[in-house]
């Protein structure tokens, strides 16, 4: 019956298994030159990681930079079209209030009882420049150095 446990079962081979498994293993004994290399290794490589790391921080602080200097430009652009903005409105705004002076000055114009004083009020307008129109306070002190001198002719 052995024969027949042992043909089946086979429990031989594994306590050679278990025989090889727990040899202990012989701790592995570098020569003095290896052990240099190895030194010599570990020196290069903690170098370069140390390159790579300060690259790494300058190209985080160049692309940090870069776009420190794009949203400035960004700024001056938005900053000039507004300005370029501004002006084309001033612009339009200008050529309003000059054509809404001529069409004042054509209905005063046309309310003149006779000749002579559509010309003389009309040479007196005449005088007003565009920039008088613009700047409100001249206008008004050019009319009233007018509506003075009317007045005191009328007396």
């Amino acid at each position: 019956m052995e024969e027949i446990e042992n043909i089946f079962i086979k429990t031989e081979p594994q306590e050679s298994l278990e025989e090889e498994t727990t040899k202990p293993k012989k701790k592995r004994v570098l020569t003095e030159k290896q052990k240099k290399a190895l030194q010599d290794g570990r020196i290069r490589a903690k170098a370069k990681r140390e390159k790579e790391r300060t690259e790494k921080e300058k190209q985080q602080k160049t692309s940090q930079e870069l776009k420190k200097e794009q949203r400035e430009l960004k700024k001056k652009l938005t900053q000039r079209q507004s300005d370029a903005l501004e002006k084309v409105r001033k612009r339009e705004g200008d050529k309003k209030k000059l054509e809404d002076w001529e069409e004042k000055k054509g209905k005063i114009l046309e309310t003149m009882p006779d000749e002579a004083s559509f010309i003389t009020l009309n040479n007196y307008l005449d005088h007003i420049k565009p920039e008088d129109v613009l700047n409100e306070q001249k206008l008004k002190y050019k009319l009233a150095v007018f509506a003075k001198h009317l007045h005191g002719r009328s007396k």
